[in-house]
């Protein structure tokens, strides 16, 4: 991936309309559009003032690997689905263990079936 569409994914990203870099770079937006389509060289200054309005450092600008980025948010919310899955198990069975401990105070014998235990 060139550099222009990089940095058009990560204004995308983080929701920063080309508008306000433009102007912050003072271009026209036609002007800011050509850096993004790759139609102009760009100078390591003008990398640095468009990290500095992304609040990225430009060598991740120019390592970032938008597939890499995106398997990794994937692979994040599905752990964190997974987390939710491992805490509701968790809670299930620590409820299951403190009806167990329950009746064996009560009953002084350990429940044989899961239905007893219910």
């Amino acid at each position: 991936m060139k550099i222009g569409a990089k940095i058009k994914k990560l204004r995308e990203l983080k929701d920063i309309p080309q508008k306000r870099i433009a102007e912050e770079l003072d271009l026209s937006i036609a002007g800011y559009g050509k850096i993004e389509r790759d139609e102009v060289e760009i100078t390591f200054s003008k990398l640095e003032a468009i990290g500095t309005i992304l609040e990225l450092k430009p060598c991740f600008i120019v390592d970032f690997d938008v597939e890499l980025f995106l398997n990794e948010k994937c692979e994040r919310k599905n752990l964190k689905g997974l987390i939710k899955e491992l805490k509701n198990e968790n809670a299930f069975l620590f409820e299951q263990n403190n009806k167990l401990i329950s009746a064996m105070s009560v009953n002084k014998k350990f429940p044989v079936t899961y239905e007893e235990l219910n």
